[in-house]
């Protein structure tokens, strides 16, 4: 399981390390060549604009993952 964070602002991260897009899908694409199989969740904050979302389901998507699930985080 890869799990990353995308912020009110666009921003993503892992693990609490803001990374680049680019570096997100080198490490999904190293990461499949071990498990195949791997599931990605994307945990979104509700203000994230939209076309921000749309763009991380598209790389994801590219990268080959078919395991891929989403959700809005609480507002707290």
């Amino acid at each position: 399981l890869m799990t990353c964070t995308l912020d009110a602002d666009g921003n993503l991260s892992i693990n609490g390390e803001r990374i680049s897009e680019k570096i997100l899908e080198e490490k999904i694409i190293s990461m499949k060549q071990s498990f195949p199989n791997m599931t990605f969740l994307l945990l979104i904050d509700p203000d994230c604009p939209y076309q921000h979302v749309i763009d991380m389901i598209h790389s994801v998507r590219i990268c080959g993952v078919e395991n891929f699930s989403f959700r809005m985080e609480d507002r707290q």
